[in-house]
């Protein structure tokens, strides 16, 4: 073989993992160690999931964006300390969120990014009886709301696992 094909394999190679390059980041992802094209790793853009979000059924947008109004509801009582500490948690599930959206995609495992609010309720519902109306009647609006949403992401997590370790066993 010649010194010549063999450079024109390499370069066509290089053309066609270009190529994927340029059509996965079209797609929403960015250069990191996820997928990997050749020896170019990509990630997804984690401003994409509101776009995956919106391609799911159409209750699951509208309970995630129930859950956002509850959570950031939590700034019209911030002079109670605890609605600091709701919008914070918040804050750090969303950006929790979106690094597990960004590496494994619009998967089940994203429930693991509501994992701070389970030491969230648990403060919430020992703080219920103690609060005044109408941060009271929030807090318990909060507590349903993340119990319900706990639930789908403890079922979620769950299948998440279970499905990828029947994967690996096969």
């Amino acid at each position: 073989m010649s010194q010549g094909s063999v450079f024109s394999t390499y370069s066509g190679a290089a053309r066609q993992n270009e190529f994927q390059r340029q059509i996965l980041e079209s797609q929403g992802y960015r250069k990191t160690r996820v997928t990997t094209v050749g020896r170019i790793t990509l990630m997804r853009n984690p401003f994409r999931f509101f776009i995956d979000l919106m391609r799911q059924p159409i209750w699951i947008p509208v309970w995630v964006l129930m859950l956002i109004i509850v959570n950031v509801a939590s700034v019209g009582f911030w002079d109670e300390p605890l609605a600091k500490v709701i919008f914070v948690t918040f804050m750090l599930s969303v950006i929790l969120m979106m690094g597990l959206y960004s590496w494994f995609g619009f998967e089940k495992i994203l429930g693991m990014g509501h994992i701070l609010w389970i030491p969230l309720l648990v403060y919430v519902l020992m703080e219920i009886p103690t609060a005044r109306d109408p941060f009271k009647g929030y807090l318990i609006i909060l507590s349903i709301s993340l119990i319900i949403a706990l639930l789908f992401d403890i079922v979620d997590v769950w299948k998440y696992f279970t499905n990828r370790k029947d994967t690996d066993e096969s």
